[in-house]
């Protein structure tokens, strides 16, 4: 056949006899989903994120909480907005919020204005040890 070209439709004798085959092939073969190392394979973690919802699961949480929640991250979600909504009315990428609000980066009081005013909350929310320490 030339590529690109469908192929044509099998017959029905053709699927009786491809299905005859796999019969024969797979008879007297045990189900090999049912080994227990298999099993066991199934159950383990695929990625990080199935790994941190397995371990959210079993400290009693849903998967979406955090254990410490970031004050970019509580009014971020108290306002409604995505990230990439607010990385948007910052100018900046999601990354680059997310970093931020993950605490990867450190953020600056300008980029603390910047980001209230984006979320749309008090800035002396997004940092509230520096609000403690405010001069009277």
């Amino acid at each position: 056949m030339a590529a690109g070209k469908p192929r044509p439709p099998l017959s029905e004798a053709h699927r009786k006899k491809l299905a005859e085959s796999l019969k024969r092939h797979w008879a007297g073969k045990e189900d090999r989903t049912a080994h227990p190392a298999t099993v066991e394979a199934a159950r383990r973690p695929k990625t990080e994120a199935h790994k941190r919802a397995i371990g959210a699961a079993q400290r009693g949480r849903l998967a979406g909480e955090r254990e410490d929640p970031s004050p970019l991250w509580v009014a971020r979600q108290a306002a409604g907005k995505t990230q990439s909504a607010v990385a948007t009315a910052m100018g900046i990428s999601k990354q680059t919020y997310s970093d931020y609000e993950r605490g990867r980066r450190n953020p600056t009081l300008d980029w603390l204005l910047r980001a209230a005013a984006a979320i749309g909350c008090d800035p002396a929310s997004l940092a509230p040890d520096l609000a403690s320490r405010r001069p009277a």
